[in-house]
């Protein structure tokens, strides 16, 4: 019999029966030393960090089909131990940045470019690159670097289309004893400003303290900041929290991690010990990683100003990305709560997947979005499109043809589902509101 059943009703049926979230490995895992940065495109799942297949140093950047992972034309290299920070779509190509000078026999620093098949002029790449985000249509980077003896640098960027642009904003930074990478570790669009963060004292004389928000004009602070270093962003709903290895945030105690709402800070106490690296929306749900051991080994969920213990790695968790209606988590783990995993595992929580015998391929584009999104669907009949948030909440419904754009421009940033019915059939997909 064939079932077209809505998100809000799966929602409740897990909650009556009790269906069970699990833990499942993705292919057999990566051998390496740690997964930095996971993401999906193209309905491939890809991973970048430090890898040691056969007990030796390669690629260090791999993509996941379903079937297994595959190299992607020699990754990346050039340097004694090559890595990967982090990745961007942007108009449909990835975007790599990490330790490195060779990508697909193309010459750069620091960046790559891959297009789905093969890697394509970086134009040179841009020192030291360490992050991204796309603001206003526009890809930025962030730099880092260590000036032992404190100083100036412009550690902010912006891709031209052909090439890099030096943005010539003047960061100040403070003497380190310490060997902390200085400059920009995470940014992340908020309330139509892009917010940077990472280790930095001033930005053009304005004093900002690790972390302020660039209104496409001018920089502005985020109240006094953090007295210590920023290693992640994310943003839910109308907040944005930030993780990271400081105690003090605008004048409030916290332990490496905090939010600001309503034009103010607020500590977060976990009791977390050491640093915190990633966050992740899923499922009504923050989820922080890390390398803390307290109060849970790599990985905590936040709630409602409550933190739970989901499982726990042996080692950290420094990456999440959803996939669909799964939690893909990376990091430098080899088991989770005894059971073998290779630095990358699945996790699938009931309450936001979607039933039917009789499933039509439909893909949401672009992906992340920001103003018109699409769906790529076989038929040319007319679809009823349900659009939910993170919570099960509906946010748009409508019926469309298919290739209409849906504007998108006014929903928060964050993760989403859309289950889309043609006749009487139901598939269902998830996309990134930026």
């Amino acid at each position: 019999m064939k079932k077209t059943i809505t998100l809000t009703i799966v929602l409740m049926l897990c909650v009556v029966f009790g269906k069970s979230q699990t833990l499942s490995k993705v292919g057999s895992g990566i051998a390496g030393v740690y997964i930095n940065d996971v993401i999906t495109m193209g309905g491939k799942l890809y991973a970048g960090g430090y890898f040691t297949p056969g007990g030796v140093a390669k690629d260090h950047v791999y993509n996941f089909s379903g079937s297994g992972w595959n190299s992607m034309k020699g990754g990346v290299s050039g340097i004694t131990f090559p890595f990967i920070t982090a990745f961007q779509q942007y108009n449909n190509l990835l975007f790599v940045c990490g330790g490195f000078t060779q990508a697909g026999g193309f010459t750069t620093k620091d960046i790559a470019i891959w297009d789905g098949y093969t890697w394509v002029d970086p134009k040179g790449g841009v020192e030291s690159a360490c992050s991204f985000e796309v603001y206003n249509n526009q890809l930025y980077v962030g730099t880092r670097t260590i000036l032992s003896n404190g100083g100036t640098k412009a550690f902010l960027w912006r891709w031209t289309g052909t090439g890099w642009e030096n943005l010539a904003d003047s960061f100040v930074v403070e003497p380190t004893a310490n060997f902390d990478l200085q400059g920009i570790q995470a940014m992340k669009v908020y309330n139509g400003k892009l917010v940077v963060a990472g280790l930095f004292k001033s930005v053009n004389g304005l004093e900002v303290n690790n972390i302020a928000a660039w209104n496409g004009a001018q920089w502005e602070t985020l109240g006094s900041g953090t007295n210590g270093q920023v290693f992640a962003l994310e943003v839910w709903g109308d907040t944005l929290f930030a993780g990271g290895r400081f105690s003090n945030a605008g004048g409030q105690l916290t332990e490496n991690m905090a939010k600001w709402h309503n034009g103010g800070w607020q500590g977060l106490k976990a009791a977390v010990d050491q640093r915190i690296t990633a966050f992740e929306v899923y499922n009504g749900k923050l989820w922080v990683g890390g390398d803390f051991f307290t109060p849970n080994r790599g990985i905590l969920t936040y709630k409602g100003g409550v933190f739970s213990t989901p499982f726990t790695p042996d080692d950290g968790v420094g990456a999440f990305c959803v996939d669909g209606n799964s939690l893909i988590i990376g990091g430098n783990f080899s088991a989770i709560d005894g059971q073998n995993f290779s630095l990358i595992a699945r996790y699938t929580e009931p309450g936001l997947s979607v039933e039917t015998e009789n499933e039509f391929s439909v893909t949401a584009y672009p992906n992340p979005v920001s103003e018109q999104l699409y769906f790529k669907i076989p038929d040319d009949e007319p679809v009823q499109i349900t659009i939910y948030d993170n919570l099960g909440k509906i946010v748009m419904q409508g019926a469309y043809m298919p290739m209409q754009g849906i504007a998108v421009n006014e929903l928060p940033q964050g993760h989403y589902y859309a289950a889309v019915q043609q006749k009487n059939t139901l598939s269902y997909t998830s996309f990134i509101k930026q």
